[in-house]
């Protein structure tokens, strides 16, 4: 590696640091920590580990003086990753890859993350992107930066929470952050601040609590069903069923893993029913019923 790139990695360590994030060294290529596996599965012997080793979350640092330094010394010439516990982020990883559920590739013009995550805005009544640190990665797809919520409750790493090619990286994970890889750069687009979390993409995101079926229909999930009703309420015209039937496919997802019942689809119906669906209760019914046929 020649020394302007080394100079350029250490330069994107301080700037991230200097943006209050908690950084430690990632493997150039490999977009894995830079430290040894010291999981005590991995140990040898007995598979327990005499001593505690570092991993990645201990490395973490905003002490800009450390940062210059291992930079320049030990870390020097490895990638930057941002810790985003400490760092108080929440990160929507866009995917360009992949293969899109049947349901979503029926959606005009839906073929990636970004034609997701622009539906999902849609859905929740956004007429543009948040306007938010973000960048492109290697592969194309985007990351979008946002703070943690203020309320301190945790968002945690998801996959395809969200929506199909849409991950989140929050408490316990990380992302690389501007710098370089394989030859190829985390190009930041928009070097604002990090907006708040909006709170619809929070609402989806935080922990679910537990629930007691024997009461009938959960009402009050914040994060799951309240979050599917909102976004068939949302529904624009033109467009109402789309969401409506988007939202059943989520809802047979809860029935299938016993978070929800068949009767919670009521509720989809007559949130339908209020954005004024085209056809009334008869048809969101309908429409809601055959998603869910086969569910218990």
């Amino acid at each position: 590696m020649n020394e302007q790139r080394v100079r350029d990695l250490r330069t994107a360590a301080v700037t991230a640091v200097g943006r209050g994030w908690h950084v430690f060294p990632v493997q150039l290529g490999a977009k894995t920590p830079a430290v040894p596996d010291h999981r005590a599965d991995r140990c040898p012997g007995t598979g327990r580990c005499a001593a505690r080793h570092q991993t990645w979350e201990d490395l973490a640092t905003a002490d800009p003086e450390v940062v210059d330094r291992a930079w320049s010394g030990r870390w020097a010439g490895c990638n930057v990753g941002a810790a985003c516990g400490p760092s108080r982020l929440v990160v929507v990883d866009l995917d360009r890859h992949g293969a899109l559920p049947a349901d979503w590739r029926a959606l005009p013009g839906v073929v990636d993350g970004l034609d997701v995550f622009a539906q999902l805005l849609e859905w929740a009544g956004e007429t543009s992107l948040p306007e938010t640190y973000w960048m492109v990665t290697p592969s194309g797809g985007w990351h979008l930066y946002f703070s943690a919520p203020e309320d301190g409750s945790p968002i945690r790493n998801s996959a395809g929470l969200l929506g199909p090619a849409v991950d989140v990286r929050g408490t316990g994970g990380y992302v690389v952050a501007a710098g370089w890889v394989s030859g190829r750069a985390y190009e930041v687009l928009d070097d604002r601040s990090p907006a708040p979390l909006p709170e619809w993409i929070a609402r989806r995101l935080r922990p679910q609590p537990a629930q007691d079926r024997r009461h009938g229909p959960v009402r009050d999930s914040p994060a799951n069903l309240c979050g599917l009703v909102e976004v068939v309420r949302n529904g624009k015209p033109g467009d109402r069923t789309g969401p409506l039937v988007w939202a059943a496919h989520r809802l047979a997802e809860e029935i299938a893993v016993g978070t929800a019942s068949t009767e919670d689809g009521e509720l989809l119906v007559q949130a339908a029913v209020t954005a004024g669906i085209r056809g009334g209760e008869r048809y969101a019914r309908g429409q809601v019923a055959h998603v869910l046929r086969g569910c218990r």
